[in-house]
């Protein structure tokens, strides 16, 4: 029922029913698929930023990220975040270091508009969703977002980061909205976080995230 090393160290078990169990992450070549580096499934609230660590080993071509937020207050922000250099555990707040343009799609139900937030000159954070944040009332107003980085391992290019906004309400009137947008970072340097927040510090919850390597 077990494969293991000669020491005895278990390296695969197998049960009555033949599900196969893994001592640790299998190690080779999986045909591009994409490996899951950590997920969390559980309720965190009350929070003020959520810290995710990145891998910034060379094994993958990017990182995808899906995660849930909800905020808890009706304040007007942003879903936001920052990443954090590797080199000296600090992360990027400085006022040209998010390089930014997205697109908004919103809707009350009897009318539709669209615009953009465009910041190519840099600015000091990501700015998700150019509409305010829900305020956890129900789940509607919940955020569901994916996240794609890549040239994170500290290439000689400079990282980028695209995402999708899924729908959400916002809390102060009826429209909804989603978002797509990117950010080119301004230096090539390797990130081994990225810190997730509103604009204004308010609190919200996490319900939960599952962070994969795309693998070369």
């Amino acid at each position: 029922t077990a494969i293991k090393f000669t020491d005895g160290d278990a390296s695969m078990t197998i049960a009555d029913g033949g599900v196969v169990t893994f001592a640790s992450a299998p190690v080779g070549d999986n045909g591009g698929a994409m490996e899951l580096v950590s997920s969390v499934t559980s309720t965190a609230a009350d929070l003020t930023a959520l810290e995710i660590t990145l891998p910034t080993t060379t094994d993958f071509r990017a990182l995808l990220l899906y995660i849930n937020l909800r905020g808890e207050t009706a304040s007007n922000a942003y879903w936001s975040a920052t990443m954090r250099n590797a080199a000296d555990s600090a992360y990027l707040t400085g006022s040209t270091d998010y390089k930014t343009i997205a697109h908004n799609l919103h809707s009350d139900n009897s009318s539709v508009g669209n615009t953009t937030y465009v910041d190519i000159d840099g600015g000091a954070n990501i700015r998700f969703a150019n509409g305010y944040t829900g305020d956890g009332s129900d789940d509607y107003e919940t955020g569901f977002a994916e996240i794609l980085m890549t040239n994170t391992q500290g290439t000689a290019r400079f990282p980028r980061i695209g995402w999708k906004w899924h729908l959400e309400k916002r809390h102060n009137d009826a429209y909804a909205y989603q978002h797509m947008g990117s950010v080119v970072l301004a230096q090539s340097l390797a990130i081994d976080r990225i810190k997730l927040f509103k604009s204004d510090g308010a609190e919200f919850s996490n319900y939960g995230y599952t962070l994969y390597k795309v693998k070369n």
